[in-house]
């Protein structure tokens, strides 16, 4: 089956509100606590794809008439400009926010999770992420940590103006769910749409659960530390 990008507001919101779905689902069946690190990042991560969606949703009501420039410019408070190319960079803006803090929530919960099991986490998320996938000896190793490092690539791509800079030059092609990702180094990335972003979490969030259900992972005691959920709740 053949890959489809969104094309209406209304859809890419409901691929954003459905990983929103999937990430209150796994906590649950799950069982963390807020206070635990792996609920925290699942929390955290959720409550980044609400706040897209909701602002999808915003783009939705124009595009389906029921919010016209005027109401627009009036919500934002535009007085004078374009409120199509505010509208853009509202779009562009939530889209490179959105990947980056979702991002930022699963490399630091690898972090948590890598410090409890007593080893020394390593700057850089691909370090990072080849440690921890190595000391759970899980099968296709390699094949899992292409997987978990594409969204990290996609958001570097959207740092650099959307051009992919390859380590030492390298290209990087995976194929997920009928849709090939072609990372060309020095080129332009074509595959970071709102579609493109969901599909690429999505492959990763399947790894990160089989990481949560791995013997090393699912016996640690609720809560793992998180310092900053710690601090915040002033927990010890």
């Amino acid at each position: 089956m053949s890959y489809i990008e969104p094309n209406t507001w209304k859809e890419k919101a409901e691929r954003i509100f459905a990983l929103a779905d999937r990430l209150l689902e796994l906590k649950k069946i799950k069982g963390y606590s807020d206070i635990d690190a792996r609920g925290a990042a699942l929390t955290n991560c959720r409550s980044h794809c609400l706040y897209a969606g909701s602002i999808l949703n915003i783009f939705c009501a124009a595009e389906e008439g029921r919010l016209d420039n005027e109401y627009f410019c009036n919500i934002i408070g535009l007085v004078k400009g374009s409120p199509v190319e505010i509208a853009n960079i509202i779009e562009k803006s939530t889209r490179l926010g959105f990947l980056v803090l979702f991002q930022f929530q699963i490399e630091n919960l690898f972090g948590n999770l890598l410090h409890t099991l007593g080893e020394q986490p390593r700057p850089g998320y691909y370090k990072l992420i080849s440690i921890f996938i190595e000391s759970l000896s899980l099968m296709d190793s390699e094949e899992k940590i292409k997987f978990l490092y594409l969204p990290a690539q996609l958001r570097n791509s959207l740092h650099s103006n959307g051009i992919h800079h390859g380590y030492k030059g390298e290209c990087t092609t995976i194929e997920i769910g009928g849709f090939t990702f072609e990372l060309i180094d020095g080129q332009k990335v074509s595959c970071a749409g709102w579609g493109h972003i969901v599909l690429a979490l999505n492959a990763s969030l399947e790894i990160l659960e089989e990481i949560l259900s791995s013997p090393k992972i699912e016996t640690l005691k609720d809560p793992i530390r998180d310092q900053y959920v710690w601090e915040l709740e002033g927990i010890e």
